[in-house]
């Protein structure tokens, strides 16, 4: 019986090592064909990023083709993986591309191993974005500002767009629709390797469309001017004047002063975005004597 115990240690070894590279190969198989699927999505979820690819907003002109407001895109270009990106052949592209030297941009790259940030508030067109985006391993945080060139001439009018580039006030906010455009989709991908990054344009950004206006900028100065120098003149807790075409009716400068304006029921200060000569209500004014001039007259 003593002779039998090795033995039959041997095949109970023999079984339970059997079982598990059998439980192993089950298991293989089950990741591999059953859930195969399930983790190829894993690993793109993993290896992918979607981003948004920002739409300029559409300039607003005036009659003459003079910018009353324009979008400015900023970007912040970084590099991933800089100890191995620099022995590749982009350096030399992407510095140019950033108007600097390919010597100062490997002197800021040199020896980093994380992602690093080589240029911040770049004001770039679209061309050189997208030129850059499609350099592996190359960054591109984008942010847009809307910019009125005039400061505040005709502000009131023009009104006001909010962080998320949405028009809230005036003419912006009228033609939201045409300025606004459409943005795009894109897709970072990221190796296994070194973390290489290339981006796949999925839906290419439109920009919104340009919208002329109206209003003739030197007129509107005019007015802004004269409505100033009348206000004080007059003592006048507020001014407003707006200059029509007689021929057509279309507006060809509307302004108002002070910038905050006082609230109409006389109640402190408001928002500067308010239009009082579209907003406000006005008694009869002198234009009714005519009326009862006219009266007396014909009695």
């Amino acid at each position: 019986m003593k002779e039998r115990y090795p033995e039959l240690r041997w095949r109970a070894i023999a079984i339970a090592l059997g079982a598990a590279f059998f439980l192993v190969f089950v298991r293989l198989a089950w990741v591999q064909i059953v859930r195969a699927d399930h983790w190829q999505r894993l690993a793109e979820q993993a290896s992918t990023e979607a981003c948004e690819l920002p739409a300029r907003r559409g300039q607003l002109l005036d009659r003459r083709g003079q910018v009353l407001a324009r979008t400015e895109i900023y970007c912040k270009v970084g590099v991933a993986y800089p100890h191995k990106w620099l022995d590749s052949e982009y350096p030399p592209r992407l510095a140019k591309l950033l108007g600097i030297s390919e010597r100062s941009l490997r002197q800021r790259l040199q020896g980093r191993r994380t992602h690093t940030v080589v240029a911040k508030d770049l004001l770039i067109d679209v061309t050189t974005r997208n030129a850059l985006a499609s350099i592996p391993n190359v960054s591109i945080d984008s942010r847009s500002r809307r910019v009125y060139p005039h400061d505040r001439m005709a502000r009131h009018l023009l009104g006001n767009v909010s962080e998320t580039r949405e028009g809230v006030s005036g003419l912006e906010r009228l033609y939201n629709d045409q300025l606004s455009g459409r943005e795009g989709k894109a897709l970072l991908l990221q190796d296994a390797h070194e973390g290489l990054r290339a981006r796949v344009d999925l839906v290419e950004p439109q920009d919104g469309a340009d919208v002329v206006t109206t209003l003739d900028l030197r007129v509107q100065s005019i007015l802004e001017h004269e409505l100033e120098a009348a206000r004080d003149h007059a003592g006048a807790a507020a001014a407003q004047g707006i200059v029509l075409d007689p021929g057509s009716g279309v507006v060809i400068a509307l302004g108002q002063s002070p910038f905050r304006t006082p609230a109409p029921d006389g109640g402190g200060m408001v928002v500067p975005w308010r239009v009082m000569a579209a907003t406000d209500e006005f008694e009869p004014g002198s234009v009714f004597k005519f009326f009862s001039l006219a009266g007396l007259l014909s009695e």
